[in-house]
C-alpha cells in the first residue's frame, strides 16, 4: 500500500461510511475533553501548533468540582527532547474543566530521530489521565517534509460503509501511523464529514467509538502505531459525500479554523456516503 503524506497532519484519507457544595466535593474522575494524540510539525506550511489540553472533573454523581487546582506533569517518553511549556497548574472552571496550553520549539530531526513525543500527566486528588503529543521532525535538508506519515489499512479507498441508524458499522476502520521504522503511538484518529452537520439530530452523521484515553468522538493508535475505529452511525438516515479519517487532528468544533479540508479533496477518492 502507497504511503500517503500527511499534510499538516489534519487529514489524510477519504473513506465512506448546578453547584454542589465544594467542601463535599471529591474527584472522582478526570476526563480528556480535547487535545490528546496531536501530531504537529513546526516547520511545514501551513504551520501547525498544539491546540489547548483540556480535561473535566467530576465527582462520583458525575458533577462538576469547580474551582480546584489541576497538576501537569511531564512523564518519561520512549522518544525525548526538550520538554514543551505548559503550566504546572490550572484551575478548572464553574463546569469543572480545566485547560493548557502547550508550546513546543522546532528541533531538527533525521531518519533514525523522526520524532519528539511528550506524555503529559493531568491529574487532582487520586485521579488521573496522560495526554500524548508528537511532534513530527524534519531533516535540516528538507524542512518541508514530516518524517511522519499514515497509511488507510482498511477499508479501500471508494468503500461504502452502511449500516443502520443510530447502529454501528460491521466495517472497521483502520489506520497504521509510523515515522519510517519508528511506530507513532498515542496518535489520535477520528471521521471527519464534509460537509460538517449543522445538528446531528437533523442530519446523517457518524463518528468513532471513542477509545480509552481518547477525546471524544476518537481512537488512539496503540504501541504497533495501528488504530481501530469502530463506526457509530449518527441516528439520522441518509447520505453524506465525503468523510475523511483525521490523523494526528483534533475535533474541528473545538478549533474552527485550524483543520481546513480546502485542498485536500482528491478526486479519485470523492466516495458515496452511507
Amino acid at each position: 500500500m502507497d504511503r500517503l503524506r500527511i499534510t499538516s497532519f489534519a487529514a489524510v484519507f477519504i473513506v465512506l461510511f448546578g453547584a454542589h457544595s465544594l467542601a463535599a466535593q471529591t474527584a472522582a474522575n478526570i476526563a480528556v475533553l480535547a487535545g490528546n494524540g496531536q501530531i504537529v510539525c513546526l516547520t511545514c506550511l501551513p504551520l501547525t501548533v498544539f491546540q489547548p489540553l483540556v480535561v473535566k472533573v467530576t465527582d462520583a454523581s458525575g458533577q462538576p468540582i469547580i474551582n480546584q487546582t489541576v497538576n501537569w506533569t511531564a512523564l518519561q517518553s520512549t522518544h525525548p527532547g526538550a520538554l514543551p511549556f505548559f503550566f504546572d497548574t490550572t484551575p478548572t472552571d464553574g463546569n469543572g474543566i480545566a485547560t493548557n496550553n502547550l508550546s513546543a520549539t522546532y528541533q531538527i530531526g533525521s531518519v533514525g530521530n523522526p520524532i519528539l513525543q511528550y506524555k503529559i500527566q493531568a491529574s487532582i486528588g487520586g485521579v488521573s489521565t496522560v495526554f500524548t503529543e508528537t511532534q513530527a521532525l524534519t531533516t535540516v535538508d528538507d524542512r518541508q517534509t514530516p518524517l511522519v506519515g499514515a497509511v488507510l489499512v482498511a477499508p479501500d479507498v471508494g468503500s461504502v460503509l452502511s449500516g443502520t441508524a443510530g447502529g454501528t458499522s460491521s466495517t472497521q476502520v483502520k489506520v497504521h501511523v509510523d515515522a519510517r521504522s519508528v511506530t507513532v503511538s498515542g496518535a489520535s484518529v477520528r471521521l471527519i464529514l464534509d460537509p460538517p452537520p449543522a445538528d446531528p439530530t437533523k442530519s446523517p452523521s457518524a463518528t468513532c467509538a471513542t477509545g480509552a484515553g481518547a477525546d471524544p468522538g476518537s481512537v488512539l493508535t496503540d504501541d504497533n502505531g495501528d488504530a481501530v475505529c469502530n463506526v457509530i452511525f449518527g441516528p439520522v438516515s441518509g447520505t453524506v459525500s465525503n468523510v475523511y479519517v483525521l490523523v494526528g487532528g483534533v475535533d474541528p468544533a473545538t478549533a474552527p479554523g485550524y483543520t481546513s479540508l480546502t485542498g485536500m479533496l482528491m478526486k479519485e477518492w470523492c466516495l458515496k456516503g452511507f
